[in-house]
């Protein structure tokens, strides 16, 4: 008797946590839905969207010259590991933090040109570690 109250009590409340509305995030720096802050500089909603596809074109192709010059020359020599690998913790939490508030296409949509950043910055730095790691292995077979 004892186990069915003290279950039916969780189940109330379990219920009243579900069916209550939360008021964390009502603070307005976390409801407000997607760039509608004031702006530094006015400009057209599409500058900032260029800028971001822009930015995201530039910092990806950094890492191309990178993984060429370590297939060229069969080695990782000089490159910071640590550096890629909190690169690849930034990317992915980065990542992380624009999905966890919402994965409603118009919450995805304005931060769309960030995403893609993140996400091929992280298929680059998996290949750079991935050389890091084959090359690492083949010299240790040499030695």
């Amino acid at each position: 008797s004892s186990s069915s109250s003290s279950s039916s009590h969780f189940s109330s409340s379990s219920r009243f946590l579900l069916e209550t509305p939360s008021s964390f995030g009502d603070e307005p720096w976390l409801t407000t839905p997607g760039y509608n802050h004031d702006s530094l500089i006015p400009a057209p909603s599409w500058v900032g969207l260029a800028l971001g596809w822009t930015m995201t074109g530039i910092y990806m192709s950094g890492r191309v010259p990178q993984i060429m010059m370590n297939y060229k020359r069969g080695s990782v020599e000089g490159l910071s590991i640590s550096m890629f690998t909190l690169a690849v913790i930034g990317n992915a939490t980065y990542m992380a933090s624009i999905l966890a508030r919402s994965c409603a296409w118009w919450r995805i949509k304005p931060n769309l040109p960030w995403l893609v950043d993140a996400a091929m910055c992280l298929m680059l730095d998996a290949v750079i570690l991935s050389q890091y790691f084959v090359y690492m292995l083949r010299d240790r077979r040499l030695k």
